[in-house]
């Protein structure tokens, strides 16, 4: 099997520092990251006529976006029937208009700019089988229909794997999300605004009228900053307390026999989903994806690939696994993002987080709430949905039982590291205690050198587990990702991880 690298950035270069030539000391906007939901809020932004300054830690290459199936569907799986369950009809409907909203931005951005993305548009189909769903479905089918969505019951499909039950939402569509996101990076650095990759933000301070975005490459006074890096960075809205990290999987293989084309998503059992793609040497590939966790829980992440190789093999027949790699996101209580204010009363601060694994329909929605609160716009009806200050009452049992899993997490892994004391074998990874002190260690697979480094994480201190599918160390509380070396991948944590000497 490869090793784990994205379909989307294959062969693909990208600037490390930045299209201009130094930070600028000033911007009307700052957005911080440049995946979906950052860029689109920074396109948005410029056609408003407001200067924006793009600033991500990675290179663009990083981000979920650039791991994601890329689908843009209004079917979420069973979404707007389980928001009504938890928040009621009116906030089910708002969660489809919010979504079609974004749908559309997206369609209309790229047919009107002849995007070069593998666009096409696919019917996007959501399957049940097990018979206690059946009501869900029907529910999901109802709140579209009630939304003006064109959905169509149980249509005939040769799909080559159990679909008892379905619903098809027609004329959505699928991409290339990394084409996609380097034509807007093009189109807004043409029009005078200015990305910075390789920049990372350490801190926002306030100033009377404004704020100071404190960054690796100095700082930047602003009156806006809107903080799009799936998790914020900064803990003063206790965002990283009321959404979970989610790592899902996507192997991309050759088969015998495709289904028929659409977009497929379980919504029960085996949560799989499936699409249509093409490597950069022109192989038509399935990407099937599924095999979700809570990141740093996974367990033998191999395995997770594993899984998928094994039941893409058993209903279309696999000839080659031409890509794996691994997405992380975050989830909410009610299945809705996150919108606003970071903090109450704070609107030169705003938040955009908690897609639920639906950036590409959800991001636009979004950024249109959090541009309104800048440009004195008409807020969209959907605001007080993604209100960024609500907690989901609905789901404060869920929120009992991730603080629950938080405890033993921070339990288990000092426990854990007591128990180890040998260098771990090539490929794996293990936190010990070394002078009182947790330290990570993994063995590199092909010359056997062990790495040493921190084994805490530098957001709240929990002892991080190893990822042996994507040699990487995982925190996991709330997410953050390091390499191997140390060298941080995703936040909330802004620090790399100390390296330290073998002993």
């Amino acid at each position: 099997m490869p090793s784990s690298a994205s379909i989307w950035t294959e062969h693909r270069q990208r600037p490390v520092t930045g299209f201009a030539d130094a930070l600028p000391t000033t911007a009307s906007v700052v957005v911080v990251g440049a995946g979906v939901c950052g860029l689109v809020t920074a396109a948005m932004l410029d056609d408003h006529g407001v200067d924006v300054v793009v600033v991500d830690a990675g290179n663009g290459f990083q981000s979920t976006s650039a791991h994601s199936s890329a689908k843009v569907s209004l079917l979420h799986e069973l979404t707007a029937a389980k928001v009504a369950q938890r928040r009621g009809r009116h906030m089910a409907l708002e969660y489809v208009r919010a979504n079609q909203f974004g749908c559309h931005w997206i369609t209309r951005y790229i047919e009107d700019r002849n995007v070069e993305c593998a666009w096409e548009h696919r019917d996007a189909v959501t399957y049940v089988n097990d018979l206690s769903s059946f009501d869900e479905l029907d529910a999901e089918a109802e709140l579209h229909v009630a939304a003006g969505v064109d959905i169509a019951v149980d249509l005939p499909r040769n799909a080559s794997f159990e679909l008892t039950r379905s619903i098809t939402a027609r004329n959505q569509a699928q991409f290339d999300p990394v084409a996609f996101l380097d034509h807007i990076t093009t189109d807004i650095v043409a029009n005078g605004n200015e990305v910075f990759y390789g920049t990372r933000v350490r801190g926002i301070a306030r100033k009377r009228g404004g704020v100071i975005v404190e960054t690796s490459a100095g700082n930047i006074a602003a009156g806006h900053v809107i903080v799009a890096t799936g998790l914020p960075f900064l803990d003063r809205g206790l965002h990283f307390a009321r959404t979970e990290p989610q790592s899902s999987y996507i192997v991309a293989c050759e088969v015998e026999s495709p289904p028929e084309q659409a977009m497929y998503l379980a919504g029960d059992g085996d949560k799989r989903s499936i699409r249509t793609a093409t490597t950069v040497d022109g192989t038509q590939v399935l990407l099937v994806g599924g095999e979700g966790h809570k990141t740093g829980q996974g367990g033998d992440t191999e395995q997770r690939y594993r899984t998928l190789v094994a039941w893409t093999n058993e209903h279309f027949g696999v000839r080659a696994v031409t890509h794996r790699f691994m997405a992380e996101d975050y989830t909410t209580g009610d299945h809705m993002p996150f919108a606003g204010p970071m903090t109450p009363g704070n609107d030169r601060v705003l938040v955009a987080t908690g897609m639920n694994k639906w950036g590409f329909s959800n991001a636009p929605a979004v950024a249109a709430i959090n541009i309104a609160a800048i440009v004195d716009g008409e807020s969209p009806s959907w605001t007080r949905a993604f209100a960024s200050s609500r907690i989901p009452v609905a789901s404060l049992p869920n929120l009992a039982k991730a603080s629950a899993n938080v405890a033993t997490h921070l339990i288990g892994g000092w426990i854990g590291a007591l128990t180890k004391k040998s260098d771990p074998d090539p490929g794996h990874g293990h936190v010990r205690f070394e002078n009182g002190r947790p330290v990570a260690q993994s063995t590199n697979c092909t010359n056997a050198d062990v790495l040493t480094v921190d084994g805490k994480c530098p957001h709240l201190g929990a002892v991080l587990t190893w990822n042996p599918a994507e040699q990487t160390w995982d925190c996991p509380l709330h997410g953050s990702r390091f390499e191997a070396d140390g060298r941080l991948l995703h936040g909330p944590a802004v620090d790399d991880l100390r390296r330290r000497a073998n002993k």
